[in-house]
């Protein structure tokens, strides 16, 4: 073997990597009994693995799920997912639909992100057809109208219709408008 060669093995941990990612529970995590609270949020969002402890250090109330439970492995090892200053059966509970979205798995979340953001791409694509089909209504108003120049600039121009312009747009035409029809054109 050359020097500059590393004989390297890795070798992987399930209760290392547990541990490492999670919180190993120890003497100042103090397991509560399932109360009324936790069985409803158990029940909400399916997952039987949630449970609420109380942190002898920070003296907060948390609501977690069980990565390994106790005598599963070595040390029973969770993952908090939020603090509670009030016990949650005496009123510092956090909303169930709070505790749903924070729940949720991973694929599922990102799947709703990822249909929001086609959602709007979608929504964007409509504007952007509206705005079009408006440009043309326009165009053609003016090719009517025998306005060859307005309408080739029009035509050949970036266009902001109602939809996409929304209220700002509708401020400056009535601006504009409001302007135009105080001037006094004279030809001569």
């Amino acid at each position: 073997m050359k020097p500059d060669e590393l004989d390297i093995e890795i070798i992987y941990d399930p209760t290392e990597a547990a541990v490492g990612s999670g919180q190993a529970m120890d003497e100042t995590h103090q397991i509560l009994p399932d109360g009324d609270w936790i069985r409803h949020i158990k029940r909400e969002t399916g997952r039987d693995d949630l449970f609420v402890y109380f942190h002898t250090f920070t003296r907060k109330f948390v609501l977690a799920g069980w990565v390994y439970k106790p005598g599963e492995i070595g040390v029973p090892v969770c993952t908090e997912l939020d603090t509670m200053d009030i016990p949650p059966d005496r009123g510092g509970w956090l909303s169930t639909q709070y505790v749903k979205a924070r729940v949720r798995p991973l694929e599922e979340q990102v799947n709703t992100v990822r249909s929001r953001m086609k959602e709007a791409e979608y929504a964007k694509k409509a504007l952007k057809s509206d705005d079009l089909e408006q440009r043309n209504q326009v165009v053609e108003y003016y090719r009517k109208k025998g306005d060859t120049q307005m309408m080739r600039m029009i035509e050949h121009s970036p266009y902001t219709g109602e939809a996409s312009g929304g209220e700002p747009l509708r401020e400056m035409t009535e601006e504009l408008t409001g302007l135009a029809s105080n001037k006094t054109i004279t030809s001569g």
